[in-house]
């Protein structure tokens, strides 16, 4: 019986990334990464039962990322409803927005480029559609909560539009991953997207821009 070691798996992970990157998901097999950790293709199957499953676990910290940010900011559970937006400035909604969204580019670029550029053929294909199909219900959802505690709010905001500035942000990201932007010319991309982001719902929904980045 073969026991697995997790310094294997590491570098079966490492490994897949570094040749689905280079090669593309679809034309790397498990033979060729098998054959690159030089381990028997049999033994891989021991580790992970497909090609899919090592592409999933090499981008799950960003899916989890992206999920864990929807859930932080339009969820309704676990939050403290009566939370006041005046104890914190808007610079300080601005600066968490800014490090929110620099924090997964810095730390998972190159898994952002497998989720975003290389998943045709893998389970988590049709992730962004899913995403933004989730994201919108789950806006409209947080508008309707902000329309109880800001009864003055508008948020008569069509599923279209939010659907449109839930891909936009994708395509903030791809376009700097794509353009090789660094990692500080890219947090002034986000703090600009953020800000832009921030103001500009507070003036369509006629509230504090502060309200955008508060779970209501």
């Amino acid at each position: 019986m073969q026991f697995q070691k997790d310094n294997i798996r590491d570098e079966i992970l490492r490994v897949s990334q570094e040749l689905f990157l280079s090669a593309g998901y679809q034309k790397a097999s498990m033979r060729d990464i098998a054959e690159r950790v030089d381990i028997s293709v049999s033994n891989l199957y021991n580790y992970f039962r497909n090609k899919d499953a090592i592409f999933c676990t090499i981008v799950e910290p960003v899916v989890i990322h992206f999920n864990n940010t929807l859930e932080e900011y339009h969820g309704n559970t676990g939050h403290n409803s009566n939370e006041s937006i005046d104890n914190i400035s808007p610079e300080q909604v601005l600066d968490v927005m800014t490090e929110r969204y620099a924090d997964i580019l810095r730390k998972y670029r190159p898994q952002l480029r497998l989720l975003l550029f290389q998943s045709q053929g893998t389970s988590l294909e049709h992730f962004k559609d899913e995403f933004t199909d989730r994201s919108t219900y789950m806006v409209q959802e947080w508008f309707t909560r902000l329309k109880r505690r800001v009864p003055e709010a508008k948020t008569e905001i069509s599923d279209f539009f939010v659907h449109i500035n839930t891909v936009w942000l994708f395509t903030v990201i791809e376009e700097i991953i794509s353009h090789n932007i660094s990692d500080d010319d890219a947090k002034r991309i986000f703090h600009e997207y953020g800000m832009f982001q921030m103001l500009g719902w507070g003036t369509m929904l006629n509230v504090d821009p502060r309200w955008f980045m508060t779970r209501v």
